[in-house]
């Protein structure tokens, strides 16, 4: 299935915003990423900063990153050119006053096809994915913690410092996509503690420790609190084909991080199911390397 979308008009949020505009940022600088400026090269660098007031400073991003905030999606489901993961910017951005943080992405859409002139569309392949589903015997999901600063997505963090193998730290810290949440790192293991995670978002999380893309087929609505506990250094091999339904092995390099997510999943009943199913993939079709001025 193949639909095109021009210059990032999504059918669905025609239908959500009617004729009226699409949001967009009251006051935007976008530039060539300053090499005196400290940067946040990750493909996750620009989901989790803006703080109180809707203020984004996003050092040294890709546009792959813009592209995962506007639309949600992880960095398997973008292609495009190549220098979309190796070309970094400086972006200052402010929102409305009063805007929600529903309508970020909306605005880091109306940011990319006014400076970069984006074109895309999307496909919907059958994909090898583990779904993340509700085990048999039901979940046993704590419900989640309220946020006590709510409107506040930047950081609130203890900063981890000094984490190794033998030795231990804590964090606790909030991201715009993951919520507050708490990491403890000790013999070689991190303890995360999500207290007020959406269930979607900890499909995305769960991606980063496994080899195939994770997506949520639990029905579960609203937030919760989760745990996950995964070894340090997760590994980057995959482990086997796309296709292989087999287990992993002793010898398998990323056995221990795939015992220890299922593991984590099972005590609060739920699990992954390998199967094919649709998976969004957003294709670039234009994308200008020189942002328009400001």
């Amino acid at each position: 299935m193949k639909s095109r979308l021009i210059a990032c008009a999504l059918v669905g949020l025609t239908a959500m915003w009617g004729q009226t505009p699409r949001p967009s940022f009251e006051v935007a600088s976008v530039k060539p990423h300053d090499p005196h400026l400290p940067a946040r090269t990750s493909a996750e660098a620009a989901k989790g900063s803006v703080g109180v007031g809707g203020r984004f400073v996003l050092l040294g991003v890709s546009p792959l990153a813009l592209l995962m905030r506007a639309f949600d999606m992880q960095p398997d489901q973008i292609g495009g050119p190549d220098w979309i993961r190796t070309q970094n910017f400086d972006i200052f951005a402010n929102a409305p006053a009063g805007a929600a943080k529903e309508q970020y992405p909306l605005m880091f859409q109306a940011l990319l096809a006014d400076r970069f002139k984006l074109q895309y569309h999307l496909e919907t392949p059958m994909t090898s994915v583990y779904a993340l589903v509700v085990a048999p015997d039901g979940p046993k999901l704590a419900p989640a913690i309220d946020d006590p600063d709510p409107d506040n997505y930047g950081p609130i963090a203890e900063v981890l410092r000094g984490a190794g193998e033998t030795r231990s730290a804590s964090a606790r810290a909030r991201a715009i996509d993951l919520g507050i949440y708490r990491l403890a790192m000790a013999n070689g293991m991190s303890h995360y503690v999500y207290e007020n995670i959406a269930i979607p978002s900890f499909a995305h999380w769960v991606r980063n420790f496994l080899d195939l893309p994770v997506v949520d087929l639990t029905g579960l609505k609203g937030r919760y609190q989760i745990t996950l506990d995964v070894p340090m250094g997760h590994c980057a091999a995959p482990r086997g084909q796309p296709d292989d339904q087999s287990v992993p092995t002793a010898d398998d390099p990323c056995a221990d991080t795939h015992m220890s997510v299922l593991s984590s999943l099972k005590k609060q009943g739920l699990m992954l199911d390998k199967r094919k199913a649709p998976y969004a993939k957003l294709v670039v079709d234009h994308i200008e390397k020189t942002p328009t001025e400001n």
